[in-house]
């Protein structure tokens, strides 16, 4: 990052300010979250890269079995055909080592052509398939795991109020020596594009199919329509953040990721509101330091600060003893 000499006031200010990491405490491993640029205008919707940011927290916190985009293995029939009908080629009779040498050579889009072909081959090819459409070692990671939102300041002196904290003190560490973790690129960059008619069409023609597996037919679909944030859930299944320590949860909304227009509590007229996505609310909630502080004087603990929490189906509360929170 630049800055031209007459901005070199905003820029100390800039570096002053706290730096936030959303921290996984367990694994060690951290997402940065943008800070607003002291002086900005305040916008009244998520920013593209507080929204992708929040996309990545949201998939870490989603429960692997709740997800609705975990592929399986499909039945092979005796008598297999290939797609055009015709009976299996010696290619598709060749030994899996082969496919999958074959595999690496390939990029997304002709990765899932290839597994199109014939089941064998689309059993063969499940563990590249589901890294295209979401990596399992991304999905679910920090779920059920101790999570803070802390800051970090370049001038190390003033980091001393936090080593003091006895309890702070235990997530210091983590904050500080968290592996930061990169933002995985989303199929509209490797399967859609747009000055390809022809890759379009095929991709269309895919998530029509209804010899396609259900879960990529949806993948593509959301993927041609970039709803893939939508995909991660269950159609018709509700969803709640539950905080494991403290056996509270609040609601979790599963269409489009934005803020929300309710009507402020206590209020009767038609007043409205743009209140925080549930999961803007979260990151608020585990917040160590509060995001505006200019200095680490002011420790503030969130609610829900350091506590084991994940995202499951509704029907995951069962009978226990749980509290539902209206908002975070």
């Amino acid at each position: 990052m630049f800055f031209c000499s007459h901005e070199r006031e905003a820029q100390e200010e800039f570096f002053n300010m706290l730096l936030q990491k959303i921290v996984c405490v367990d694994k060690k491993e951290a997402l940065l979250w943008p800070q607003v640029w002291p002086g900005s205008a305040v916008t009244h919707d998520l920013t593209p890269v507080r929204r992708r940011i929040l996309m990545e927290v949201i998939q870490f916190l989603l429960v692997a079995e709740e997800s609705g985009i975990v592929l399986e293995s499909i039945a092979c029939l005796s008598n297999e055909k290939s797609a055009t009908g015709y009976a299996k080629s010696g290619f598709s009779r060749l030994p899996a080592e082969i496919h999958l040498i074959i595999q690496d050579y390939l990029d997304d889009f002709s990765a899932i052509c290839l597994a199109m072909t014939s089941r064998r081959i689309f059993n063969i090819l499940l563990g590249r398939i589901q890294d295209i459409v979401c990596p399992l070692s991304e999905l679910g990671c920090w779920a059920g795991k101790p999570m803070v939102r802390a800051g970090v300041v370049l001038d190390m002196n003033d980091a001393a109020p936090i080593a003091g904290d006895e309890e702070a003190g235990k997530y210091w560490a983590p904050v500080i020596e968290a592996k930061m973790m990169g933002v995985r690129e989303r199929g509209y960059h490797t399967l859609y594009d747009s000055d390809n008619p022809q890759r379009l069409d095929i991709l269309h023609s895919i998530a029509k199919d209804l010899r396609t597996p259900k879960t990529v037919r949806r993948y593509l679909s959301a993927v041609l329509t970039n709803t893939e944030y939508e995909n991660m859930f269950r159609a018709g299944e509700k969803y709640v953040i539950r905080n494991l320590d403290k056996m509270e949860y609040v609601e979790f909304p599963t269409g489009k990721l934005g803020r929300v227009t309710t009507r402020p509590e206590g209020v009767l007229d038609d007043t409205l509101i743009q209140a925080l996505h549930p999961g803007e609310a979260l990151l608020e909630a585990i917040t160590w330091l509060p995001a505006e502080a200019s200095s680490t004087k002011d420790l503030v603990k969130g609610a829900w600060a350091g506590d084991r929490i994940d995202l499951v189906t509704a029907r995951k509360l069962g009978d226990d003893d749980w509290r539902k929170l209206r908002t975070l």
